[in-house]
């Protein structure tokens, strides 16, 4: 067995024929086996470890697991060692829950820091083929809009809405969003979930490996569930030495109008 601790959880990895790689990041434990002919997934996510969302760990010629649970299969004809790890963002939007509701008054303004869980997306072989984008904490699925007609199917998490960057901690299984809320309403808006429109960020890595995405705006002009949204082009200046890791899953319009708050149905 090769233990290795790369520089990240993420990047280029070779695997033997007949062996196996093991990722541990937060709470994720993830198996790539390599045969003549095949590529083998196995991964399990371990609810107890949920919060620990620092922890990783790479190992090559790992053990197999002994209890299989979400096996898959993808045939060859036949396999080269390359395997490429990378983080993406989740495919729906995250409707993140604040642990305390926020009340913002009218024409005030705050930055809250987000943070949504990514995926590790396995790629192999050159030019690489995408296998699988395996989420690494299981989120609930939540519908977010005003009744069963009107909204979308989005993931359900929870979130601190810190005001404060130096209070961020440094989670490199979760990716941070700088949400910029503008009420310009005359009435105070009270944030009690918020919709993270996640498949149209790209994600951005920092010199401490922390994950970070595009700041995003959102304008809120009149006494509703509504806000326009803008997602700024570069990345944001609280990452040192960013770098592009992955591209959005979907384009954006300038200034569309999205519901961004408080919404819920079911």
């Amino acid at each position: 067995m090769v233990r290795e601790r790369p520089p990240r959880w993420w990047g280029h990895f070779r695997v033997s024929e007949g062996h196996t790689a093991r990722w541990t990041v937060g709470p994720l434990v993830l198996y790539i086996q390599r045969l003549a002919s095949e590529w083998q997934i196995d991964y399990l996510q371990d609810p107890l470890e949920q919060e620990q969302a620092d922890r990783w760990d790479v190992t090559l010629g790992a053990a197999p697991p002994a209890e299989r649970k979400n096996v898959e299969r993808f045939v060859f004809r036949r396999t080269a060692p390359r395997v490429d790890i990378q983080p993406v963002l989740l495919d729906r939007p995250v409707v993140s829950r604040p642990a305390v509701p926020l009340h913002i008054l009218p024409r005030e303004e705050v930055t809250v820091f987000v943070s949504s869980p990514v995926c590790v997306r396995i790629n192999v072989h050159e030019p690489a083929v995408t296998l699988r984008d395996v989420p690494i904490q299981r989120l609930s699925d939540t519908w977010f809009g005003p009744n069963t007609r009107e909204g979308e199917l989005a993931y359900a998490t929870r979130t601190s809405a810190r005001v404060n960057q130096d209070d961020l901690p440094l989670r490199i299984s979760r990716a941070v969003t700088p949400v910029l809320v503008r009420n310009r309403a005359e009435a105070a808006l009270l944030v009690e979930r918020l919709s993270l429109p996640v498949p149209f960020l790209s994600l951005y890595a920092g010199a401490d490996d922390a994950l970070w995405t595009e700041s995003v705006v959102l304008d809120r002009e009149s006494d509703s569930e509504m806000a326009k949204m803008e997602i700024e082009e570069a990345p944001p200046g609280q990452i040192r030495r960013p770098s592009k890791i992955a591209e959005p899953r979907e384009a954006a319009e300038k200034g569309m109008l999205v519901r961004a708050f408080s919404a819920f149905f079911g």
